[in-house]
């Protein structure tokens, strides 16, 4: 998959929180009130998804794509895709370089 024909500019949230000063879990709390889901695993084995705080993944649905975000150390860099399996194709993309991280 390229992740890169799906990528947009990121929500104005995560420049508000970049430059705030908040950690990851700040970043968790705040994405939640504007409906973005930190995913804290993945896969049928529910391995861990990212590094946090360093590294967070989250979700949100909206009416016209389903949305993902990355954030590590502060940087976001985020998606839209037009349906939930390629939305679902693109976290085990991402789940499966953080799981490799986490072994090496």
């Amino acid at each position: 998959m390229n992740l890169n024909e799906y990528e947009v500019v990121p929500d104005p949230l995560w420049f508000v929180l970049q430059f705030s000063g908040a950690d990851g879990y700040d970043y968790i709390e705040v994405a939640f009130i504007y409906r973005w889901m930190a995913l804290p695993s993945w896969g049928e084995e529910g391995f861990d998804l990212g590094q946090w705080p360093l590294v967070v993944i989250f979700t949100k649905n909206k009416t016209d794509c389903f949305q993902l975000a990355q954030t590590i150390e502060g940087d976001t860099t985020q998606w839209h895709f037009p349906t939930q399996e390629l939305r679902d194709a693109a976290i085990t993309e991402l789940a499966t370089y953080w799981r490799e991280q986490a072994t090496t």
